[in-house]
């Protein structure tokens, strides 16, 4: 894309922008950058990267976008790009033009660094337990065991409790890995010991308290009146919790302008301290009983915001099962273009560019337009697929980049940029960008949605690319089927075809005219083979061929039916005979081999001898009679030639 060199632009590199802390950070950088004149090209992959696979491969082609020459600075979001070896790639070659990059939530060598004090933060959570609810006996689910994160939180747990004199019972710590099954195993774990309920759970984060909570009221407990639990992270799932938990927030906002802060100052020669703490915020609310829970509150802001969101997830799920199933039945661009564009509504009212690049169909040049119905133009590198600007589709065509970008990037400040991919092959990518106007709700989904729509649009056109690609393998076999592998020409079952098709359609168009058949046989194949060896023989086998498709045209069917033996079929026209046509299609074909072998410098010459046959087109038409008629025609010709060279 051009013409977005005239403005000061910030990358941010992410992975899975439909975690909450991505979003809220994108949101606050966007309208912060964008108070100060920046523009934010956020280039985020759809999935964590967290195994090696060749999917994973073809989702880090999407940082192959970044013009870092072109960058003010870059922010890494590094602790959710679960790839090393990508995240360093991205600092050395930011390093090589000597933008300031900064890391988020990670310290990392060659960067700035913004991170959080999680030690800290959880020491304050276990604090909050003790000194205000007079807590004494604790349980801490904590997450991996010997994992660095669940360790920092592990520690801060045993400090406190260090602190504050209080015995720890080794049975009441317990590993939920982080996530619900382990957390559930863990859990149950634990009732088989004996031990008392605690007073409170403290859990390494929050997807491991609405376990424990959810576990808590299946064995018969009330939170909080028989059992305090807090979590950890303060993700936005927990909002709709009940009770609403207690836990401990990254200030992410703060952070984002922190990022921002380095960037500028670093750009003004101002001193910059190479790693920046940012705090937590703590919330505590009805699962440690600092709030009381109130039903009506649970209706109003958790119940009916979580059918709304239901219902909009059901609508758009729906719109993307649809769109998979076009793509089982489309092979035109523009049909193409304009159902997606149909299921494109989270995104199109702002602005949404899909581009691919000549990768697409796994075709290097762009023989693929004529297949998919778009005109050739080879000086093109992409093709728009769609773009749309306040809900207004453009139609497809190839190009550079998109018509309305230059306008959109007067309109918007942050731009969010997904990978299409097939395997470990991009292909294009998905340009969005979201007005930081519209309310929070509507952001989270329509990130949520565009890593849904990314992977639906990813199948929806690799399923073309296979029809595409075994629509032509197809082909392919069709004409070995029924072409001859030396020469090109129809074999007997691709001539007996054409016959049948052509006289079919020309006794259907009521035009029904005359045939003529040609038989074809090389003069004096064994000699050259026998004096010259059979390259030769091939040679000149070749050559009659190339003289029967050149002077042959849309009128004329030329097959090899086997060694050196041709046959020639010609349809007559209005004012054209069969007969007249064929008589002139042997003339013109004699003097070509005249032409050749007074050029070529063989020492010997490639001649033919023919025999024609003409009848009528009837529904009776026999075409190997007049195939034998005109072999006996050619044999006669044969013999004068063979008398006359003796």
């Amino acid at each position: 894309m051009s013409n977005w060199e005239k403005y000061k632009t910030i990358g941010v590199c992410l992975s899975d922008v439909r975690v909450d802390f991505q979003q809220t950070f994108v949101d606050r950088l966007a309208k912060t950058a964008g108070e100060q004149g920046y523009k934010i090209f956020v280039y985020a992959t759809t999935t964590d990267l967290f195994n090696e696979s060749r999917y994973n491969d073809g989702e880090t082609t999407i940082f192959d976008l970044i013009h870092f020459e072109r960058l003010c600075g870059l922010i890494i979001l590094t602790k959710s790009i679960h790839s090393d070896e990508t995240v360093e790639r991205l600092i050395a070659k930011a390093n090589g033009c000597n933008i300031p990059v900064v890391s988020i939530d990670r310290c990392v060598e060659g960067c700035y660094n913004v991170i959080f004090d999680y030690s800290k933060a959880f020491e304050t959570i276990v604090r909050h337990l003790v000194d205000v609810h007079g807590c004494r006996t604790l349980n801490l689910m904590a997450g991996i065991k010997d994992n660095s994160y669940s360790m920092e939180r592990e520690d801060s747990f045993r400090r406190v409790l260090d602190e504050k004199g209080i015995e720890l019972d080794e049975r009441r710590v317990m590993y939920g890995g982080f996530w619900s099954t382990p957390t559930q195993q863990a859990f149950d774990e634990f009732m088989k010991t004996g031990l008392d309920m605690p007073d409170a759970w403290v859990c390494a984060n929050d997807t491991m308290a609405m376990i424990v909570c959810a576990k808590l009221m299946e064995y018969g407990y009330s939170i909080p009146d028989d059992c305090l639990v807090t979590g950890f992270d303060g993700i936005a799932s927990a909002e709709y919790h009940v009770p609403r938990l207690t836990t401990s927030k990254q200030d992410i906002d703060l952070a984002a302008d922190k990022a921002l802060e380095i960037i500028t100052s670093v750009n003004s020669d101002v001193p910059v301290k190479n790693t920046t703490s940012v705090e937590f915020k703590p919330i505590y609310t009805q699962s440690c009983g600092c709030k009381p829970l109130n039903y009506r509150e649970v209706t109003g802001q958790v119940l009916m915001p979580l059918l709304i969101r239901l219902d909009e997830d059901s609508s758009h799920e729906e719109g993307m099962e649809h769109m998979q199933a076009f793509g089982e039945q489309i092979d035109d661009i523009g049909e193409l273009s304009k159902k997606i564009f149909n299921h494109s509504w989270p995104f199109s009212s702002c602005y949404l560019c899909i581009t691919l690049d000549n990768m697409f169909m796994n075709i290097n040049s762009f023989d693929a337009a004529e297949t998919m119905g778009l005109k050739n133009d080879e000086t093109a590198d992409n093709l728009i697929l769609l773009e749309s600007l306040w809900s207004i589709s453009g139609d497809p065509y190839y190009a550079g980049g998109g018509k309305h970008f230059a306008e959109a990037l007067e309109a918007f400040d942050c731009f969010i940029f997904s990978p299409i991919h097939f395997g470990d092959k991009g292909v294009g990518y998905i340009a969005c960008a979201l007005d930081p106007k519209n309310n929070n709700t509507s952001r989270s989904n329509n990130y949520r949605y565009l890593v849904k729509y990314t992977h639906t649009l990813n199948h929806t056109l690799e399923v073309i690319n296979n029809q595409i690609v075994l629509k032509k393998a197809n082909e392919k076999l069709r004409e070995l089927y029924i072409r001859d592998y030396m020469t090109g020409l129809y074999n007997r079952q691709g001539f007996y075809n054409e016959f049948k098709s052509r006289a079919r359609k020309s006794l259907e168009s009521g035009k029904a005219g005359s045939i003529c058949v040609i038989s074809v046989d090389m003069d004096g194949l064994k000699t050259i083979n026998d004096t010259y060896g059979h390259s030769e023989g091939d040679f000149a086998i070749n050559s009659i061929g190339q003289a029967l498709l050149l002077c042959a045209d849309d009128n004329t069917v030329c097959a090899r039916f086997g060694g050196d033996e041709f046959v020639v079929l010609i349809f007559g026209g209005e004012d054209t005979s069969a007969k007249e046509r064929g008589e002139r299609f042997v003339i013109e074909v004699i003097a070509y081999l005249e032409q050749l072998n007074r050029n070529d410098g063989k020492e010997y010459g490639i001649e033919c001898s023919f025999g024609l046959s003409c009848a009528d087109i009837r529904d009776d038409t026999v075409i190997d009679s007049l195939i034998k008629e005109a072999d006996v025609l050619m044999y006669t010709e044969k013999a004068v030639h063979h008398g006359r060279r003796r």
